[in-house]
């Protein structure tokens, strides 16, 4: 059993490593070197296969829980969808031209022309502006399609509308006055599959939070054991109830001005207030005030901390760019946007609590000699880290579905996607305190929580500024 388990997370840890000198390789290199000798590579493959099986074997043979199970055979699911769209799914572009003959070809990801099972042609190109008349909204193309002996059918596409035909997907990459160029894709099996594992993840991690067996539920029941359970803790509380009072009174009144704000961004421009790091900013420093707001009565500290947190990206939000409404690129102007954002940073505002909690905790240890309150602060991120996980798969895969509608693939190894996944595998590991013996002490388990936080903020703010891709506009 000790060897299937040092196996899984060994592979797991070495695929951490491969996903970190990937990103920096594709900095130095390019995308198409790290997609043909890494992401593409039979090794890195072969790896996925690896933990996928050994992970299951070991799963299966180690918990008698039925919602755990589950929720690994959903990612292994996701993993195999993986596969089936990497050895059997199409990719490529093809550019149609106004009055141009009907065309049956496109250009495969390796550059090769290829057919396809009908004919396409331009019939019109539409761009819609803004009041300025100056920045683009959306664009708009009308193609007329045939197959074989079938009569013609019209149909149109736009920003975030892909055109689906004959299993085919075709998604808007660019257009200009008389022609436009489309992201071709051909994946009937693949992301079904992948897609059934998604709503299995969301479906099982429910049930996890819900569950009276769930780790998460006997974390809940111990930590309120303990506040009940101690003399210091809560009545302490109650004695120092006039100052953090005004402390909440301070906090609620700007919450409702955030929120005000954000309201009024949002009615300015049109769209959810998250298309920029300044708006997003503003986001964490909303979530952080809600969450800090929720958690007042049962902890102080925590409070403390969120409303401490919310004050910090308040002020990284004055200082950065991006403060007044700026040209929204059209691949932004969809719903998803507001769902997948809103997911990762309520994501990232909870990985922010665990980390000062864990930085408080331990000058509680050190400082104070308080024990007892450390180990209760470790116990509290660990409740923290389900909803946190949680909201993180759901961000991602919200921001998966949103790909494979404007690029015409749900994963391209774009450096943000796989710092997403990076973030999630390592935060991940907080979940395993039965597995891993080291998660279970608090000391260890206080420092790995700010790894993660540290990992999240390379994600959020070290991919936009180092290492680019498609979501430099961000």
């Amino acid at each position: 059993m000790k060897g299937l388990k040092y196996t899984a997370f060994g592979a797991l840890s070495l695929m951490l490593f491969l996903l970190v000198i990937a990103t920096l390789f594709e900095k130095m290199y390019g995308s198409y070197v790290v997609q043909e000798y890494i992401y593409h590579s039979p090794l890195f493959i072969f790896l996925w296969v690896a933990i996928a099986v050994v992970a299951m074997i070991y799963v299966v043979a180690a918990t008698k829980r039925p919602a755990v199970v589950v929720l690994h055979s959903a990612f292994v699911l996701v993993l195999a969808g993986a596969l089936i769209t990497f050895f059997t799914s199409k990719r490529g572009e093809v550019e149609l031209s106004l009055n141009a003959a009907p065309s049956s070809m496109f250009i495969n990801h390796k550059g090769n022309l290829e057919r396809m099972p009908f004919r396409m042609s331009l019939l019109e190109l539409k761009t819609y502006y803004e009041k300025d008349l100056l920045s683009p909204m959306d664009y708009n193309a009308a193609i007329e399609v045939s197959a074989g002996n079938a009569a013609t059918d019209t149909l149109s596409l736009s920003m975030n509308n892909p055109m689906l035909f004959k299993r085919h997907s075709f998604c808007i990459k660019s257009i200009s006055p008389s022609s436009v160029q489309l992201y071709v894709s051909y994946d009937p099996v693949g992301a079904p599959v992948t897609y059934s594992g998604y709503l299995m993840i969301i479906a099982t991690f429910v049930v996890v939070l819900v569950s009276k067996e769930s780790g998460f539920r006997r974390l809940l029941a111990r930590v309120r054991y303990r506040g009940e359970n101690n003399d210091s803790g809560i009545e302490r509380c109650k004695k120092q109830g006039v100052a953090d009072n005004m402390l909440l009174w301070s906090a609620v009144p700007a919450f409702i001005a955030l929120t005000i704000a954000g309201a009024l961004r949002w009615y300015d421009t049109g769209l959810f207030p998250a298309t920029n790091g300044h708006e997003t900013m503003f986001l964490l420093a909303w979530s952080s005030s809600l969450f800090g707001i929720v958690a007042f009565r049962r902890s102080r500290s925590l409070f403390k901390a969120m409303s401490l947190m919310a004050l910090l990206a308040i002020a990284v939000a004055l200082f950065s760019f991006g403060g007044s409404a700026a040209v929204i690129p059209p691949i932004l102007r969809t719903p998803l946007l507001g769902l997948h954002v809103t997911a990762m940073i309520l994501a990232y505002s909870l990985l922010g609590c665990t980390a000062v909690n864990a930085a408080v905790s331990l000058w509680y240890r050190y400082a104070l000699k308080n024990e007892k309150r450390f180990v209760t602060g470790a116990d509290v991120s660990r409740i923290i880290m389900y909803p946190a996980t949680m909201l993180l798969v759901i961000g991602i895969i919200i921001g998966s579905v949103w790909a494979n509608i404007s690029w015409g693939r749900y994963w391209g190894w774009d450096p943000k996607e796989v710092w997403a996944l990076i973030t999630l595998i390592v935060c991940s590991f907080t979940l395993h305190s039965r597995s891993l013996s080291l998660m279970a002490k608090p000391l260890f388990f206080h420092l790995f929580c700010i790894v993660v936080f540290l990992a999240m903020l390379f994600t959020y703010f070290g991919v936009n500024y180092m290492l680019g891709g498609f979501h430099s506009y961000v």
